[in-house]
């Protein structure tokens, strides 16, 4: 309900602006000076306003943490999208030539997508690992099989199970306890100016839980 509520709030904001913008093109192309000046400095004076708010909740509220349900994964949901970890494990057969100091750790994460009518995908969605030590490691490219951002039949689910390159020496437990996945968008998205959003500017990633690895 919050979440829906911001973006109605960044909705709303970016209409009023188009609004404010017309109406400035219209008092400049009318030379109404003052008419003008007031509006460039409501316009001004708004955006101010919401991105201190803005940049105060990312500040002050808490990174979300989805935990590792049972049997399933909590979701994290993109709209009609939602990913869950389910698993962790050491990939077999797979070696990173050079990289004698190097482990490899495959995630298990289940995608599914909940609107029963349509094919549904989320475009630009990456993984990367952090650890309570704030490490970060990025996914090998040509190991994960199905992307996260694979398309998915109405009411259907997949797994896509990225490989990240771990440093032998980092300070991670050797059944990858205390690991935690995020999930972020390439690029820009509106998600960067909705109140209170994971991916907002200043905000703390929402992290998914990765379970201990399987022997």
């Amino acid at each position: 309900m919050v979440e829906r509520l911001s973006g109605l709030l960044v909705l709303g904001l970016v209409l009023w602006t188009g609004l404010g913008l017309a109406g400035l093109a219209l008092a400049r192309i009318r030379g109404e000076r003052r008419r003008f000046r007031r509006g460039a400095i409501a316009l001004g004076a708004i955006w101010l306003a919401y991105l201190l708010l803005l940049v105060g909740v990312s500040l002050t509220q808490p990174g979300r943490i989805y935990g590792v349900g049972q049997p399933l994964g909590e979701d994290r949901c993109f709209g009609t999208m939602c990913f869950a970890v389910l698993g962790a494990e050491e990939p077999e057969g797979f070696f990173v030539r050079g990289e004698e100091r190097e482990r490899l750790l495959r995630v298990i994460i289940r995608v599914s997508n909940r609107d029963h009518q349509h094919t549904g995908s989320e475009e630009g969605l990456t993984a990367y690992l952090v650890d309570p030590h704030g490490s970060r490691w990025e996914p090998l490219r040509g190991l994960g099989g199905v992307r996260l951002t694979t398309p998915v039949t109405a009411g259907g689910s997949i797994l896509s199970e990225p490989v990240f390159q771990i440093a032998q020496d980092a300070r991670v437990a050797s059944d990858a306890t205390g690991l935690r996945l995020v999930l972020v968008h390439t690029g820009w998205t509106w998600a960067r100016l909705t109140v209170g959003d994971p991916e907002s500017y200043f905000h703390r990633a929402a992290e998914m839980m990765v379970p201990e690895k399987k022997k």
